[in-house]
């Protein structure tokens, strides 16, 4: 798909959390969807932060931050 559309981003859907995003990153998607990694956590706006953090930092490494 990325090599027929690169113009497209792409977001990762499914199992995903802050231990696995910047893996998810790092395999090429540009963006996760996350439902239970957040709704799940005891401080979802601190569950929220780690995530993004992680996205983030995962993203820079690629050169897309």
């Amino acid at each position: 798909f990325r090599r027929r559309f690169p113009e497209f981003p792409l977001c990762a859907i499914a199992g995903i959390d802050a231990g696995n995003a910047g893996e998810v990153i790092a395999a090429g998607a540009d963006g996760v969807a996350v439902i239970s990694a957040l709704s799940l956590k005891d401080d979802p706006r601190a569950a929220a932060r780690q995530l993004r953090g992680v996205v983030d930092d995962a993203l820079a490494q690629r050169g897309r931050a």
